[in-house]
């Protein structure tokens, strides 16, 4: 336990450092779990405490509905919990620089599985959050002991936690990395659809419980609440605590089984080899397509296109808005925008210098880190735009707004890299939240913010909301002026500004050794 401990002493902060700024301070990685507290947790529990509050009275056989959908929701978020969890422990125990160091030390295997658990638990606190608050609002909604909700959440997330450990142990055994982190980029996506999903449709239930669309929802919670069930040993230990009592056994088993298992673990790539042929082919793209290519096997790559699509796509038959699912995919992507120019820069950093011994210019080596993730994300918005503009019936002048979305994000990608190029020796290549520093990809985020307010917010309100803007300026030069002028003013400036960074970015990779 002491080597625990002092392990997560220095694991928590910050992993880089520059060593001539010695007196910086680090960035805790407790600051994910703080931000999936008041992201996820605090509104998610707002939501259910009124839910459950008004279907608490609702009775179906012996069972009150508020039990029936708080049981169906712990046993999705546990669902969710092992098939997010283990696959990304299992990613981290290969091809891992520190585990590596820790294997040299006088340390058991056991406690570097343990403390590579609790840092990925960490970093993927989301689960949890959206599981921990939910059981305690119930409790609170229903009359009963909220001290015996809170321990009993406790208990069922450290249940799980080791259970993943043991599937990750297992699994570790013989799964390859590649298989693992599709298997989490896939359960990452599922959770934070369910989330859009349940925060959107949740409030529609109350309204729904009389119109007979429930029969199906009863049924599957009824069976969910068998005693047999541990996923529902928290919500029937509030009325009975010997269940409490089953799942502090449940998970001192568990505790013993996963780090006797993880003793055996070698910390290796494992998975079959195959011959290779070999075949001559000639590329003819050269530094673009081998960009593009880096760019879609990145391990997070597909993940980062796919999600603001399915995000905006919920959104549009969730809330039934042409500005939400736009402005939130606008926000998303151009975050993406950033980072996966910084990711391709840092590719090209593992091989540096050798680039520079080509007969190859620094722009060519710079245009396609910027040209690509734009152009991609661009496009991708674009068919958004399509997709909205035939949904919703909205005029043609909508499409003003597919160039105004490339210059944003041309901008992004300049204004990602110039940051990665200014500190480069922090970066590391591992993760990709790790490639921009936390603040720089809230920096990021605020200036997206603020252009998309200033670029993309006035053409939507002038499509809409023309008469309203009329009746508050008086004036129709005025209301051009907000709706057009604005915009396509701040896209100059942005191209302006694009231009001088290209430059100076140019002679910054140039003298770079």
């Amino acid at each position: 336990m002491k080597e625990l401990l002092t392990l997560l002493k220095y694991g928590l902060r910050s992993p880089v450092i520059s060593p001539k700024k010695t007196n910086r301070k680090r960035i805790s990685n407790l600051l994910f779990p703080i931000l999936a507290v008041s992201v996820y947790g605090i509104p998610l529990s707002m939501l259910f405490y009124e839910t459950f509050k008004s279907i608490a009275q609702i009775h179906i056989g012996k069972y009150n509905l508020a039990s029936i959908i708080v049981v169906q929701w712990s046993a999705l978020m546990a669902l969710m919990f092992v098939l997010s969890f283990f696959p990304s422990l299992v990613s981290t125990f290969v091809k891992n620089d520190e585990i590596r160091l820790l294997l040299t030390m006088p340390i058991r295997r056991s406690t570097i599985v343990l403390y590579q658990a609790i840092l990925t638990l960490i970093t993927q606190s989301i689960v949890v959050v959206m599981y921990l608050f939910v059981v305690p609002s119930y409790a609170l909604s229903t009359g009963k002991s909220l001290v015996l909700a809170v321990v009993s959440s406790v208990l069922m997330c450290l249940v799980l936690l080791f259970l993943s450990i043991l599937l990750a142990s297992i699994f570790g055994l013989w799964m390859s990395r590649s298989s693992a982190k599709k298997m989490n980029i896939l359960s990452l996506i599922l959770t934070v659809a369910v989330f859009v999903l349940v925060t959107q449709l949740l409030p529609n239930l109350v309204s729904k419980t009389n119109t007979g669309t429930l029969p199906g929802l009863i049924n599957i919670g009824e069976r969910l609440l068998s005693p047999f069930n541990p996923v529902a040993w928290p919500i029937i230990g509030l009325e009975n605590p010997i269940y409490i009592v089953f799942l502090l056994t449940s998970l001192i088993m568990l505790w013993f089984a996963s780090l006797k298992v993880s003793e055996g673990l070698e910390f290796e790539e494992k998975g079959i080899k195959q011959k290779r042929k070999s075949v001559t082919t000639q590329s003819h793209g050269g530094i673009f397509f081998k960009d593009l290519r880096l760019m879609i096997r990145h391990e997070r790559g597909i993940f980062m296109l796919i999600y603001p699509v399915v995000f905006s796509v919920i959104f549009v038959f969730t809330t039934n808005s042409f500005t939400t699912p736009l402005f939130i995919t606008i926000i998303i992507s151009t975050m993406y925008v950033s980072l996966n120019t910084a990711i391709l820069m840092k590719q090209e950093f593992l091989s540096w210098p050798f680039m520079k011994l080509l007969p190859i210019d620094c722009s060519k080596v710079l245009m396609p880190k910027l040209i690509i993730p734009a152009g991609l994300y661009s496009v991708i918005s674009s068919g958004l735009v399509v997709f909205l503009q035939i949904y919703f019936k909205v005029p043609w002048m909508v499409y003003l707004l597919i160039p105004l979305i490339f210059v944003m994000y041309t901008f992004a990608a300049v204004f990602g890299l110039n940051l990665l190029l200014k500190e480069r020796e922090k970066t590391e290549m591992e993760n990709p939240a790790k490639i921009l520093s936390t603040g720089h990809v809230f920096l990021i985020e605020g200036v997206v913010i603020a252009l998309a307010l200033g670029m993309v917010l006035p053409v939507t309100l002038y499509i809409y909301a023309r008469q309203q803007l009329f009746s508050l300026f008086k004036t129709n030069f005025l209301v051009i002026l907000l709706g057009i002028g604005l915009p396509v003013l701040l896209c100059l400036i942005l191209i302006f500004i694009i231009f001088k960074y290209v430059k100076k970015l140019s002679l910054l990779i140039d003298r770079i050794e």
